[in-house]
C-alpha cells in the first residue's frame, strides 16, 4: 500500500500522475469552479492512488482563508441542537468547510464573549440562535462585514437574515388543536421568556389564539429547560384538584418531564389532562403516551443555513431570510376535554 503523502511534494506527484499542472491540482482541491469535470476526475483518481492528503493548514495560509464557520448556541444538552449542528457540519463538509461550536447558556454577555473568541480564530461566517443580541456585538459583526444568520425563528423585518420557523403561528396552531377538542381551561409551562425570544413568541401565539376564542382561564409558569425542571414544575402545578384540562409546554423537554411525573401524581394523560410539546424531538413519538408536538425540522434548517453562508462567501450571493415550514404532529397525549 502506498504511504499517504501531503505537502508540496505530494501535489507534484499527483500532478505528474494525472498529467496536469501543479496549479490545476491546487484548483481542484480549492474547489475552483473553473476546473473541467474530466480534469477534476483525473486529479481525484491520482490523489486516491497516491493516498494524497491535502494540507488544509497550508491551503488556508495560501488562500488567506480559514474555511470555518462559527456557531454560538445556548446548549448542546438538548438533542434539537445536536441534530441542527450535525446537519450544518455535513453540508459545510461538501465544500471543505469546518464548524467551530461554542455555547453560552441563555446569557447574551456570554454569547458576545464567545463570538469575540471565534472572530480571533478567523471564522468566515457566524450562526446565532434567535434575534436578540447585544447591540455592540451586532455592530462588531457589521464592522467586520461578517456574514451572519440568526436561526430558529423567521422574521423578514429583522435587520439580519433569519432562517427558521414561524414560532407565533405554530403556537396558535397547537392552541387551536386543543380548543377544537373542547378545552377551555389552560396552563402554559414555558422556559424563561425574558431570556429566550423564541419561547416568548410561542407563548404569545398561544395567548392570542386562546384570547381570540374568548378563553380567559389561562395560567402561566416558567422554569429552566430540562427534564428535571419539567418534573419539578409538574409537582408544583399538578396539585389536586386540577383547575385546568390542557397543559401546553413550549418545549418537548418540559413536556417529557410532565409525562414522567403525571403518573406518579395519579393523573392520567390524556383522560384527565392533555399535554403538548414543541420541537417534536426523536423520542416524542415513542414516549408513553406519544407526545403531541410541533415538528420543527432542525436538520433542514441547518442545511439551509450552511448553504446560505457558503453561497455568500464563495459567490457573493446575499443571505436571504428563509421560512422553514413546521407542522403539528398529533399523538396520544392530547384528546377531548374531560
Amino acid at each position: 500500500m502506498n504511504k499517504a503523502v501531503s505537502g508540496q511534494s505530494g501535489v507534484r506527484q499527483v500532478a505528474k500522475l494525472a498529467g496536469v499542472s501543479v496549479a490545476t491540482v491546487s484548483r481542484v482541491f480549492n474547489q475552483a469552479s473553473t476546473v473541467r469535470p474530466n480534469t477534476r476526475d483525473k486529479v481525484m483518481a491520482a490523489a486516491k492512488q497516491l493516498n494524497y492528503v491535502p494540507n488544509s493548514a497550508a491551503r488556508s495560509l495560501t488562500m488567506n482563508r480559514s474555511y470555518t464557520i462559527g456557531i454560538v448556541i445556548p446548549t448542546i444538552d438538548n438533542s434539537i441542537f445536536a441534530r441542527f449542528i450535525d446537519a450544518i457540519e455535513q453540508t459545510l463538509a461538501t465544500q471543505g468547510y469546518g464548524l467551530i461550536v461554542a455555547t453560552c447558556g441563555f446569557d447574551r454577555h456570554s454569547e458576545s464573549r464567545r463570538v469575540e473568541e471565534l472572530l480571533k480564530m478567523g471564522i468566515e461566517g457566524l450562526i446565532l440562535s434567535g434575534a436578540e443580541h447585544d447591540e455592540e456585538l451586532l455592530e462588531l459583526i457589521a464592522a467586520r462585514n461578517l456574514p451572519l444568520v440568526c436561526t430558529s425563528l423567521f422574521d423578514s423585518d429583522y435587520p439580519w437574515p433569519t432562517i427558521g420557523y414561524d414560532n407565533y403561528s405554530m403556537g396558535k396552531a397547537i392552541a387551536r388543536h386543543l380548543l377544537d377538542h373542547g378545552h377551555r381551561q389552560f396552563h402554559i409551562l414555558s422556559g424563561p421568556r425574558d431570556l429566550i425570544d423564541r419561547t416568548r413568541i410561542r407563548v404569545q401565539g398561544i395567548l392570542d389564539c386562546l384570547q381570540d376564542a374568548g378563553v380567559s382561564d389561562i395560567s402561566i409558569s416558567e422554569t429552566d429547560l430540562n427534564f428535571a425542571a419539567g418534573c419539578q414544575a409538574a409537582k408544583n402545578i399538578l396539585t389536586p384538584p386540577l383547575n385546568f384540562t390542557a397543559l401546553l409546554c413550549t418545549s418537548d423537554v418540559l413536556a417529557m418531564g410532565v409525562l414522567l411525573e403525571a403518573p406518579r401524581l395519579g393523573i392520567r394523560v390524556p383522560q384527565q389532562l392533555s399535554v403538548t410539546g414543541f420541537d417534536d424531538q426523536d423520542w416524542a413519538a415513542v414516549s408513553n403516551p406519544g407526545l403531541t408536538s410541533v415538528h420543527t425540522p432542525s436538520r433542514r434548517m441547518g442545511d439551509a443555513t450552511a448553504r446560505a453562508l457558503m453561497d455568500n462567501i464563495e459567490q457573493g450571493i446575499a443571505v436571504a431570510s428563509q421560512l422553514i415550514d413546521s407542522h403539528l404532529v398529533i399523538r396520544d397525549s392530547s384528546g377531548p376535554a374531560p
